[in-house]
């Protein structure tokens, strides 16, 4: 099984049986359903990309070698505040294993911090100059606005404004709105809960239309001339245009507008802290 990468274990099973995952040298996390009670002999040996594992309160045995040869492994988790529960589990590891576990208070404490740092230091700063492109951008159909003040409060949009003043509007409401979400104190709400709460409101989809997404609002050109404009531009002038065509890239690659990257450097940023998939 060297080309596993990820399990989704089945609610309901007991047991992981001896040697089951074995050499699965691509598989860099696991939880175990909260039904195991059993892991067998040798059951992740030498999972060397294996950096956490979640075990459940209720497991009664942990067979010899289960983990033996994981070199990468870094945490256990323990699914459980109950210090005797967590003190009994960690009986059955090996002295060296013992040390990497970590409580569910513990691994609590680490995913609010990451989501704090996630918050502060990456998407603040990325809806920030995202929000300060937009002002410079709507200042220039709205004397009305001065791009070099903060503005806290949604554009308003009339049915006499420009298509394109619609747009830059549109989209400047939604990246507000992101923003504040991400600096939301209200209902105690952690850390955790504003960066899902801003990953789904990034992704939003209308069911019913397809076409009514988040994504798509803010990865729109203003107008046509201006995307083909790049398009054009970029695919015969800049030399590096070539070399990313020659990796497979479309013409489309390079005219990727503000939003665009916008979301996609969010996204990324939300992907690279949530680190490998359970």
């Amino acid at each position: 099984c060297t080309r596993l990468a990820k399990i989704n274990l089945p609610k309901g099973i007991t047991k992981i049986g001896d040697f089951a995952f074995s050499r699965c040298t691509r598989l860099a996390k696991i939880k175990l359903p909260d039904s195991i009670t059993e892991i067998g002999y040798g059951a992740f040996k030498d999972c060397t990309n294996l950096t956490q594992i979640d075990l459940p309160e209720g497991i009664t045995e942990i067979g010899n070698f289960a983990f033996n040869g994981c070199t990468s492994l870094a945490k256990i988790i323990i699914e459980s505040d109950d210090e005797q529960e967590i003190s009994r589990i960690k009986s059955m590891l090996p002295k060296e294993l013992q040390q990497k576990i970590m409580t569910l208070e513990e691994k609590k404490a680490l995913e609010e911090k990451k989501a704090t740092d996630l918050i502060e230091e990456k998407l603040l700063p990325l809806v920030n100059n995202y929000l300060s492109h937009l002002l410079s951008a709507a200042s220039k159909y709205n004397s009305n606005i001065n791009p070099e003040e903060s503005n806290t409060q949604k554009i308003e949009i009339t049915d006499s404004d420009s298509p394109d003043y619609k747009i830059i509007a549109k989209k400047y409401n939604l990246v507000l709105e992101l923003k504040n979400i991400l600096k939301s104190t209200k209902d105690n709400s952690t850390a955790k809960e504003r960066v899902a709460s801003f990953t789904k409101l990034l992704r939003y989809s209308d069911k019913e239309d397809n076409r009514n997404n988040n994504k798509s609002v803010l990865s729109q050109h203003r107008n046509s001339y201006h995307f083909v404009k790049t398009c054009l531009n970029i695919l015969f002038i800049v030399p590096i245009g070539i070399y990313e065509l020659s990796k497979g890239h479309s013409v489309f690659f390079f005219s990727k507008s503000h939003g665009g990257a916008f979301v996609e450097e969010a996204e990324e940023e939300i992907k690279k802290s949530q680190g490998p998939s359970s």
